[in-house]
């Protein structure tokens, strides 16, 4: 395990939902808590959105979480609703790791709050570490042909870091 408990954006939680993944989290974590923000986030997406219909699906063993104080009013205008509500639930509840991948938010939540953060990419080095995917290659491939978008140099880094670049 990486870590006891996170707290899951939208976008990290979706692309493990396209690769129907979820379990990964599952394996990593012992405590995966999704915002009440992003859950709604997530369902606002409609039937179309990527990944949403295994998200639905592999709910169980996800606390779905309602924040309790008032937002920080930093995080209600730097970042989107999702993105702040992981960041105060993860303060509100002393959980020190979240995962979100948009790069605002992950600056945010290590230079202001402290926070561990980890993304999709870390998450999928970290499976493969762990024995849960042979490989993560082709996850990111079918994560990008999907729409998913990560940047080059962190692709670059990570298939580096999995000993498959």
């Amino acid at each position: 395990m990486i870590g006891p408990a996170i707290v899951a954006n939208t976008g990290p939680l979706l692309a493990l939902s396209i690769l129907d993944r979820l379990d990964i989290l599952k394996g990593l974590f012992s405590r995966i808590i999704v915002p009440r923000e992003v859950e709604q986030e997530i369902a606002r997406g409609g039937v179309a959105a990527r990944g949403i219909e295994s998200f639905k699906k592999n709910l169980t063993g996800f606390e779905i979480m309602e924040l309790h104080g008032h937002p920080d009013p930093l995080l209600v205008t730097v970042l989107d609703r999702g993105e702040g509500a992981v960041i105060q639930c993860a303060l509100e509840n002393n959980i020190g790791m979240v995962v979100i991948d948009e790069r605002k938010a992950r600056n945010v939540a290590t230079s202001v709050y402290g926070l561990k953060v980890i993304g999709t990419a870390r998450i999928l080095v970290e499976a493969k570490r762990k024995g849960f995917v042979p490989k993560i290659e082709p996850l990111i491939t079918q994560l990008l042909n999907g729409g998913y978008w990560i940047h080059k140099d962190i692709v670059d880094r990570m298939l580096h870091e999995a000993g498959e670049g």
